[in-house]
């Protein structure tokens, strides 16, 4: 138990970076995760570890307050499904070596999309901290957008570094190859169109974007960014990003 307990404590500091995760209403809102395809058989699997917490802006720090069970995991567009525990983990059997991504649902919240690439060993591990209707609701109306999402777009949020406490404002999010919508949240953990780049607190994103894949260059204060959430890109300070109708995509990098 001490372990379980050291392992969700260094989670909440360090490894999830509680981005505002946004999505579509309730469990798959408007385009939810795509159909079912199967579970990709013929692929090499291994394991993919993932957590899934509570959050609340009033919360101190990280805004983390427990683990999150009952939410349902799947590799995207397949009947590969796991649902967490009281401990708020599911462990999904993924393909291995190469790019997938990964739907987050549950009755209440909004919907999520990961971007992983899961290695041979089975060593990989992700984590999600999804938001609330309600919270996402009050968000998007800051932000003078629909919520559930306008049908035919998806959403990003991105976390930079991921401690409220020792980020340095003033990174700025680049969506390349679609304008969207970009917002910045402010110190008080609020959406705000006012922000021209990242308060203390670090995050940012994009709403109202339509399905596909993109790029998203971190520029400002952020320098030497290593992307830890999303897939690699060939460009410098650079994260990929896949979008799908009624989604939020997840992302995180780790920057100077």
């Amino acid at each position: 138990m001490s372990y379980l307990l050291g392992f969700i404590c260094v989670l909440a500091l360090g490894v999830i970076g509680c981005s505002e995760t946004v999505g579509t209403g309730g469990l798959g809102g408007e385009g939810g995760s795509g159909g079912s395809g199967g579970a990709g058989g013929g692929k090499e699997r291994a394991q993919l570890t993932i957590y899934l917490v509570d959050w609340d802006p009033t919360a101190p720090g990280a805004g983390i307050v427990g683990p999150l069970p009952g939410v349902k995991v799947c590799e995207f567009n397949t009947t590969n499904c796991e649902v967490t525990d009281d401990t708020g983990f599911a462990f999904l059997q993924m393909p291995t070596e190469q790019e997938v991504m990964v739907t987050v649902e549950k009755d209440g919240y909004g919907s999520l999309l990961g971007s992983e690439v899961v290695s041979a060993d089975g060593s990989a591990f992700t984590s999600f901290a999804p938001k609330t209707d309600v919270r996402l609701g009050e968000q998007y109306e800051r932000v003078m957008s629909p919520y559930p999402m306008a049908e035919g777009t998806g959403a990003i949020a991105l976390t930079i570094n991921g401690l409220v406490e020792v980020n340095e404002p003033g990174a700025t999010f680049e969506l390349i190859g679609n304008g969207g919508k970009a917002y910045y949240r402010d110190a008080n953990k609020d959406w705000s169109l006012d922000l021209t780049a990242t308060s203390t607190d670090g995050v940012g994103g994009f709403v109202e974007v339509t399905p596909g894949e993109y790029q998203i260059r971190v520029g400002g204060t952020a320098e030497n960014c290593v992307v830890w959430r999303g897939w690699l890109s060939d460009l410098p300070n650079t994260v990929r990003v896949p979008v799908r109708e009624g989604l939020t995509s997840v992302l995180r990098m780790n920057c100077d």
